[in-house]
């Protein structure tokens, strides 16, 4: 009886064994069956008649701007790409478009952002903050367990929002990928990207200006000529002077010019606000730059030649004294024996940059 008994629990316990080992291996088939058949039913997209056309790449040339200009404007748009796009799955779902689908391994830059436009249709400016699949958008084209292809025209742009710094950017960056509703499907060369690449000429230059070697000295006039507003002589020009630095030397190397304004500050002569006072009573002077007449506080727009981040320019100028009275012991100076003689004008001389040339 007990022998028995024995044997009898030794061979219960030989069947439950072989039947969890036939409930282990079927629980792993079907896993792996389901791995496979997910892969097998995952969306694919490429362009044109070739399977292996997965991406397209725009290369950035000289995109590069003056630190702490104005936010918020497009600074680059990409030429229109026209795509015959072909999509094939096992199942039926939506293509959708996963912004930054590699950033878990891309470095983005800093101080823009990067948006989107298919076939019309602004999608707006990608966060990276989140995930691929909770910043996707459905572009409500539905694939029914076949190949289909439609064309897409797509365009992406970048809005400056910052200081632009590409310090460690990935050589090329995925914009988009196009995928299905289960998520990115990372098989290489399966689905289409959009990468853009050539960060290294994208930077924020900053520029510091100095102006030095001012002299508005007049050693003399002549009174017939300051009278009737025809006297000239040439002054010792302002030199402006600019230092400039990027965290992009590419960037940097590219930059031709710098675009500023140049502000002649200074009191204007009492009744005539277009001319530029003097230490002496009724004797103001206009300032002609390339033969054109600037105002007291007036603006003069121009551009300084900078190689390797240094500019240097010397602005001509030349000055017209010129008389508002004359007669008799009037005004009192010019009849006295110090006469012309001592003649000081005072501007004060600011400038700004403004804008980066690269051409």
């Amino acid at each position: 009886m007990y022998g028995g008994y024995a044997v009898l629990l030794r061979a219960g316990s030989i069947f439950e064994i072989r039947g969890s080992m036939k409930g282990i291996i079927f629980f792993w088939v079907m896993i792996l069956s389901f791995i496979f058949s997910t892969d097998a039913m995952a969306l694919s997209c490429y362009y044109g008649s070739n399977k292996g056309n997965v991406s397209d790449e725009v290369t950035l040339d000289n995109i590069v701007y003056l630190s702490g200009n104005a936010d918020g404007s497009i600074i680059w748009n990409s030429v229109s790409y026209s795509r015959n796009i072909t999509c094939s799955t096992q199942i039926e779902e939506d293509v959708y478009v996963y912004p930054y689908p590699k950033r878990s391994t891309e470095t983005l830059p800093k101080g823009v952002k990067l948006g989107l436009i298919i076939n019309g249709h602004d999608l707006g400016t990608f966060d990276s903050n989140g995930s691929p699949d909770s910043d996707r958008v459905d572009t409500h084209w539905d694939i029914d367990k076949e190949a289909a292809t439609k064309t897409f025209n797509i365009q992406a742009y970048m809005v400056k929002n910052g200081d632009i710094d590409t310090t460690g950017v990935s050589t090329k960056i995925s914009l988009f990928q196009l995928d299905g509703e289960g998520g990115l499907n990372n098989a290489p060369d399966a689905n289409y990207n959009f990468f853009i690449s050539g960060w290294n000429n994208v930077g924020t230059v900053d520029c510091s200006a100095g102006i030095s070697g001012v002299n508005l000295n007049l050693s003399s006039i002549n009174t017939d000529q300051a009278f009737a507003g025809t006297a000239t002589q040439s002054v010792s020009a302002p030199h402006i002077s600019l230092n400039c630095t990027s965290t992009s030397p590419q960037a940097l190397s590219s930059v031709k010019s710098i675009t500023g304004t140049l502000v002649m500050e200074g009191s204007a002569l009492s009744g005539n606000s277009k001319l530029f006072t003097t230490n002496k009573d009724d004797l103001g002077f206009k300032v002609l730059y390339k033969n054109a007449e600037v105002q007291p506080n007036g603006i003069v727009t121009l551009d300084v030649p900078v190689s390797n981040g240094l500019g240097e320019f010397s602005v001509p100028l030349d000055i017209a004294p010129t008389l508002t009275v004359l007669q008799l012991n009037d005004p009192a100076w010019l009849f006295s024996e110090q006469g012309s003689s001592g003649i000081e004008g005072a501007i004060n001389f600011e400038f700004t940059p403004t804008l980066v040339n690269t051409d």
